[in-house]
Parts: C-alpha cells; structure tokens; sequence
C-alpha cells in the first residue's frame, strides 16, 4: 500500500475534510467566489502535503477554515476552528439582524431566491447588494465587504 493510502484510512476525517474543500471549490468555480485550493493541495498527493501541512484535527469538533475569506485555500490561509466559531463566521446574525427580514422581502421582490440572498450574506456581502444586484455569472468578488 501507499503512505496516501495508509494516510487517509488512519486519518479519515481529515481526508474527508480535504475532499469536500477541493470539492467545493471545483463546483463553486463557476460562481461568484474566485477561491481555488493551492496547487500543492490537489491531487491524491495534495492530501499527504495538505496533512504535512496542517496536521490532524486537534479535536472531533474542529473543522477547516480560511482566515481571509477573500483569499484561496493555502498552509498559511487555513486553521483548524472549533465547531462554535465555525457557526458564529457563517450566520453573522448580529450584524444583520433588525434588517434581515426586511431586505429578505426585497430580495423576492426582485426575483433573488432566498438561498441565493442567504449564501451572498455568508459569503460577506453587505445586505442591501446581496438582496438587490441581480444573480448572473458575472463575478461579484470586488462588492465583498
């Protein structure tokens, strides 16, 4: 057997991780987030580097994140973070909570569905864009607070 394959069956969940970053990457390419995952972190052998790199979970409840959210998956741009701070960097309901439901109705009225309006909004863009800057292909990176 390989050192990847010996890797991934002692480090699982770590692998998972990585796939579904590299996944989601890929399948978010031809959206709004220009984010890719490094070159060195793809691949089979991307895993063994990626583990190199950024060593086991410190714990069952930490996940990966990227310091920057403007920048792409890199050694120095991803962190382990527990499961709470993940949470909280997603929602940010603090920050939009008096006006949310409000700009949510804006947002239908100008045909943007409500999974579109609530990923623009996790993804850092400011509410009054995210509910009305209508949905293309056209990247919208420079709008990103």
């Amino acid at each position: 057997m390989s050192y990847y394959t010996d890797l991934r069956k002692e480090y699982l969940r770590e692998w998972q991780l990585w796939y579904e970053m590299c996944y989601k990457c890929k399948i978010n390419a031809k959206y709004y987030v220009e984010i890719d995952v490094c070159e060195e972190w793809q691949d089979q052998q991307g895993f063994v580097q990626f583990f190199d790199d950024m060593g086991p979970r410190p714990s069952d409840d930490h996940y990966l994140s990227r310091i920057n959210k403007l920048e792409d998956w890199t050694p120095s741009n991803t962190i382990w973070v527990d499961g709470k701070s993940k949470a909280c960097e997603g929602a940010k309901l603090k920050y939009f909570k008096e006006d949310f439901y409000k700009y949510r109705n804006l947002a239908k009225e100008n045909r943007i569905s409500y999974t579109t309006f609530w990923h623009r909004l996790r993804r850092g863009w400011n509410i009054q864009d995210a509910a009305t800057l209508p949905t293309s292909q056209i990247k919208y990176k420079h709008r990103i607070v």
